[in-house]
């Protein structure tokens, strides 16, 4: 019992977090449902879907890749020197290989691990969605969306890439860059904010990610709509038609003009086809939600990530509605998400410190971290030598 007690209090807040989140979500699937799907297939249906959660935190594998091989670097090079310096000859280079190797994987099961419970959330996330897609179908309100951004702003936000401006146009690259950089950016802030040593912002970004989607849901339930671009789904044809014509005949007054060859590109790329399921997260916007999130765990942890990850949400946002991918009102329900996501995330958090003790587990886990760290600074040092003796050579 004393055991059963000790591995409940080892476990982090952010994974039970993310397994009650998991099982609330497989739950309601059966249940709306009908429990017409077997657990077996549900698994085999569920596990083809791991890999759209796990992409979104890609950078970590290449980061884990990119570390090996620096390492592996290192341990060559370091075999190498008494050859370099003539002092003596070569060692086996097989000498302790099991125990680099095992280390290797430890370290790559150790980053994994929280990894592990995320992607089973995000595909959790992705089948029910898949599944309220067909289920709500007809209830859609993107024709509402469209009416209120219409009156917001006299025009049709995401039709912005039909308008012509000059300086949009210019910045197209930023845009597309900007909106399909998230991804990315999830990862390098999960690596950013692993390594911190507040270890609670870690904690923080994950329940964020997850606890976001949670309030977005019944939103998303209640309110059920497409992103702009997927207008030709198959669920209300006759009123999809409807509002066709009256985008068509809002472009031809408009503009003349063709869509920008990198839109229209943009658009082959991430497109879906008309008998694919189209997704009902639409307001508020994930996308959004993410970045916004993403700029304030990063600022909590260093305050000079403002830099880059300010351009760029500027950039995401701005292309999500340019780019035809959601509507403006998408963008606005999107902030109080966040500040409500932000405010129970930190109330969880610190649900942890009333039950959670160290263990063996997290001793191990921050040496690994430690070692990462003074690799990275070395790595670092490295650039900063061959910018004293490039600048010594000007001289």
């Amino acid at each position: 019992m004393i055991k059963i007690k000790n591995i409940l209090r080892s476990i982090r807040i952010e994974e039970y977090i993310l397994l009650i989140f998991s099982l609330v979500l497989i739950s309601a699937y059966f249940i709306l449902n009908g429990f017409k799907l077997g657990f077996t297939d549900f698994f085999d249906y569920g596990f083809k879907h791991l890999a759209i959660g796990v992409k979104y935190f890609s950078f970590i594998f290449v980061f884990i890749y990119f570390y090996i091989f620096y390492k592996f670097y290192l341990y060559l090079i370091k075999w190498l020197d008494p050859l370099i310096e003539k002092k003596g000859s070569l060692e086996n280079p097989f000498n302790n290989s099991l125990n680099s190797i095992k280390r290797f994987f430890l370290i790559s099961l150790v980053m994994i691990r929280p990894l592990f419970f995320v992607s089973i959330f995000l595909g959790s996330i992705i089948i029910l969605l898949g599944f309220l897609a067909i289920l709500l179908r007809g209830r859609f309100i993107d024709s509402l969306l469209m009416d209120i951004d219409n009156k917001i702003f006299g025009f049709y936000p995401f039709l912005g890439s039909y308008y012509q401006v000059d300086l949009l146009i210019k910045i197209i690259p930023f845009l597309i860059f900007g909106y399909l950089f998230l991804g990315s950016m999830m990862g390098i802030a999960w690596i950013i904010l692993y390594f911190n040593k507040k270890k609670e912002l870690f904690s923080e970004y994950i329940i964020a990610i997850a606890l976001a989607v949670m309030i977005a849901l019944p939103i998303w339930m209640i309110y059920p709509a497409n992103s702009p671009r997927h207008l030709n789904n198959i669920y209300n044809p006759q009123r999809i038609s409807q509002i066709y014509e009256e985008v068509d005949k809002e472009i031809k007054e408009v503009t003349i003009n063709k869509l920008d060859n990198r839109i229209l590109k943009f658009h082959e790329d991430i497109g879906i086809g008309k008998d694919d399921v189209i997704p009902i997260s639409t307001v508020p916007s994930m996308h959004v939600t993410w970045a916004l999130l993403i700029l304030y765990y990063l600022y909590k942890a260093n305050k000079r990530t403002l830099f880059f990850n300010l351009p760029w949400n500027f950039f995401s946002t701005l292309g999500a509605v340019y780019l035809g991918q959601h509507y403006f009102m998408d963008v606005l329900v999107a902030f109080p998400v966040v500040i409500i996501t932000i405010l129970f995330t930190r109330v969880l958090v610190n649900m942890e410190k009333k039950y959670y003790h160290n263990n063996r587990f997290d001793k191990y886990e921050e040496g690994i971290k430690k070692q990462i760290r003074n690799d990275l600074i070395g790595t670092l040092n490295i650039f900063k030598y061959i910018k004293i003796i490039f600048n010594s050579r000007n001289k």
